[in-house]
């Protein structure tokens, strides 16, 4: 439940449809004439359409129940939503809000009445004053209640973005590890190619790591001698 009430005549007329200059016409062409045609909407609509209207800089369907349906608190909890499955919950919860403080008014006022009796026609004008419409039970059917699913689920359906980055890395992770299989591959003919370079397999690797580490002793004997040779000059 929302924490501020509204009035019976307030909520009267956030429920009711608005005037054909003030529809709400959605990217593919659907025009919205009340919150249950946003709430029907939303559970056919397609992921364009929707993100068309909600992005990180806009909520369309905000401003449009704060400035044409006239539904201020309502508005405020709803820009910040960015998924339709949260949004289709919030609507049905108001709907059935606004409508339940409705048909518990309309009944406050007939019990009201019937201790009172008065003339059938002044009981009417009564009501039509006030703005209370009949009571009525608003059938399941109408304003449906979310069915249980998994948000992460539902999320990762929604958000495509998300999806594509995911389909990204996984490609990346097939292709480092075809990288990977082809240099062992290369490592594997480099090896055989020395073992059957030379016959008697002369140069073989440890052959190779041999020459290299013998070279490197030389090396630095020359540089250590190149060192001693240099200071005796100097002496």
């Amino acid at each position: 439940m929302f924490e501020k009430k509204v009035s019976v005549e307030k909520a009267s007329a956030i429920l009711k449809p608005v005037s054909p200059y003030s529809i709400f016409k959605l990217h593919k062409g659907r025009e919205l004439r009340s919150l249950q045609d946003l709430h029907d909407s939303l559970t056919e609509m397609e992921n364009e359409v929707f993100y068309h209207h909600v992005s990180r800089g806009k909520n369309d369907f905000a401003n449009w129940v704060r400035d044409i349906i006239g539904d201020e608190d309502f508005a405020k909890k709803i820009r910040k939503v960015k998924h339709k499955y949260q949004l289709k919950e919030l609507i049905n919860k108001r709907i059935r809000e606004l409508q339940y403080q409705i048909n518990k008014e309309a009944e406050r006022q007939r019990k009201l009445i019937k201790t009172q009796p008065l003339p059938p026609k002044k009981e009417e004008a009564i009501l039509q004053h006030q703005n209370i419409p009949p009571l009525h039970i608003i059938p399941h059917h109408h304003v449906p209640m979310p069915q249980s699913a998994d948000p992460f689920k539902e999320l990762l359906q929604d958000n495509t973005y998300l999806k594509h980055k995911i389909e990204e890395l996984a490609q990346k992770e097939r292709e480092v590890s075809i990288r990977e299989k082809k240099i062992l591959e290369i490592e594997n003919r480099i090896e055989k190619d020395l073992s059957r370079s030379a016959p008697g397999k002369i140069f073989t690797k440890e052959f190779i790591q041999g020459i290299l580490v013998g070279l490197l002793i030389f090396l630095v004997a020359m540089l250590v001698y190149i060192k001693l040779t240099g200071k005796m000059n100097l002496l």
